[in-house]
């Protein structure tokens, strides 16, 4: 890897690149979560310089495209990408109740037309009632737009999908005393969201730390349109088990990588070359010639740029 190749990040959060280091992690993932929004809900938080910090880097470091999750839905307040850079955005919504996901879906679709080249991003399982995800896969096959998801990130999530209870669920409480697992969720395991996913036009399931066997399966199965994202760096950071990538590999999963945000970045500047080597660090089975296309065409496929 003397020569950098093309490299693509298939999932970074360019809005939080405005953190000078990573969230301080204490082991709780709704206390991280609630350190992120607060940082960047600073009246002197600027997602636009923010932007243009985090294309710089990927820049600098070789990376030619990248798919980006945004916050922000109006096509005015969304800095142009670099010409340099080919992005393709994905707007994030959430909506854990069915009257404000008819809301979120007009936004989207209203997004959607202003914004052709870009994607959508419902949020979580916790954060995405079935009626917001059902309109979701229907934009994504109407526009032929890719979806993004974080799913099976942390054994929080898993704990709040399979017995209604946990960290994530007192979290929700605090935003809404009102929030009820049983009307919010879409199912009781990943393999229910990757069934419900796997009808839209390309999917890109984001981390899937926690997937099991069958899950996998699934993925593998459904190679031309889904793929699973994962981020080494971030990975290290939250201290989480080791990721099946060599059972995903194997099964045929289409893996690609991606820097996630710097709020849990330790490498520096934005490096898909950084992102390479912690994941050849980390996971020695796996060889160069192995992850080089997980960092390059298969972020291309994941994000339908090809």
């Amino acid at each position: 890897m003397t020569d950098s190749p093309p490299f693509v990040n298939a999932h970074c959060h360019l809005e939080l690149s405005g953190f000078s280091e990573p969230v301080r992690w204490n082991g709780s993932f709704p206390d991280w979560i609630a350190e992120v929004l607060r940082h960047r809900n600073q009246p002197d938080y600027s997602v636009e310089t923010a932007v243009r910090r985090g294309e710089a880097e990927l820049l600098q470091t070789g990376t030619v495209a990248a798919a980006d999750i945004v916050q922000t839905d109006l096509p005015a307040a969304i800095p142009a990408a670099n010409p340099r850079l080919t992005t393709r955005r994905f707007l994030e919504l959430i909506a854990w109740t069915p009257e404000k996901a008819e809301s979120r879906l007009a936004r989207a679709e209203e997004f959607l037309q202003r914004n052709p080249s870009a994607g959508l991003s419902p949020h979580a399982p916790y954060t995405v009632c079935p009626e917001l995800l059902d309109g979701v896969v229907s934009l994504s096959r109407k526009y032929r737009v890719p979806v993004a998801m974080h799913l099976a990130e942390t054994p929080d999530e898993s704990e709040l999908l399979r017995h209604h209870c946990g960290p994530l669920l007192e979290m929700m409480r605090r935003a809404d005393p009102h929030y009820n697992p049983k009307k919010t969720l879409s199912g009781g395991r990943p393999l229910d969201y990757l069934k419900q996913l796997s009808q839209a036009h390309r999917v890109l399931v984001i981390h899937g730390n926690d997937l099991d066997e069958e899950e996998i399966g699934f993925l593998a199965s459904r190679r031309d349109n889904m793929s699973a994202v994962f981020c080494p760096v971030a990975h290290r950071y939250f201290g989480r088990k080791t990721y099946p990538l060599r059972q995903m590999s194997d099964a045929g999963v289409l893996v690609a990588l991606g820097t996630d945000s710097r709020a849990s970045w330790t490498g520096g500047m934005l490096s898909m070359r950084e992102t390479v080597r912690v994941l050849l660090e980390d996971y020695p089975e796996m060889t160069p010639e192995e992850v080089l296309p997980m960092a390059t065409v298969h972020g291309l496929m994941a994000a339908g740029l090809v």
